[in-house]
């Protein structure tokens, strides 16, 4: 074989490779878009039934006493019933063995008070 065709073998292999690859990305650009058409029909279909089924009422004012009322209540079962999650990071001297709490053996990590 001649360097000629040599090259025109090589440019046929690259033209059908890159064709195959270009192919393949439209059938999945297809697909998705697919996808979401599909999805988005379905979204406003669901939408508008929700809001065929809403029925509004008329506001009224809710008197401050009672939202303040309301408040006190859920702060008070918070702090009855339910455990403050610690999010605070603090340091103290500590004898742990492992890696990942280096921290307490150079006296770095505290934890807070209860």
């Amino acid at each position: 074989m001649t360097d000629a065709s040599n090259l025109a073998a090589a440019l046929t292999i690259v033209v059908a490779g890159m064709s195959v690859v270009f192919a393949g990305l439209v059938l999945i650009w297809l697909a998705v878009s697919l996808f979401n058409l599909v999805a988005l029909r379905r979204r406003t279909e669901a939408t508008s039934e929700a809001q065929a089924a809403v029925v509004s009422a008329p506001s009224r004012e809710i008197p401050r006493a009672h939202l303040l009322a309301i408040g006190a209540a859920v702060e008070l079962y918070r702090r009855l019933h339910l455990e403050v999650p610690e999010s605070s990071v603090t340091f103290e001297r500590g004898d742990t063995r492992t890696g990942w709490k280096l921290g307490f053996r150079y006296g770095q990590r505290q934890r807070p008070q209860r």
